[in-house]
């Protein structure tokens, strides 16, 4: 199975970083001065699933502007 390219921030564009597996680990932005600084982590309310498939298909900001 193809390992899917981690997105970077969105909130930066700074390369996100990954510890461990895309099944079990976190990543998160390494960019001290990213405005939100994101993560996402494996057993973070018992997430079950690919970390780096979470982190490619969050919301932007865009996604959740208020009309």
């Amino acid at each position: 199975m193809a390992c899917a390219e981690l997105a970077p921030c969105p909130f930066c564009g700074v390369e996100a970083k990954l510890y461990g597996t895309s099944s079990d680990g976190y990543l998160h932005c390494p960019n001290d001065a990213c405005p939100v600084k994101p993560s996402v982590f494996s057993k973070r309310l018992g997430f079950k699933g690919n970390l780096i498939e979470a982190w490619n298909t969050r919301s932007s900001p865009a996604d959740r502007a208020v009309t």
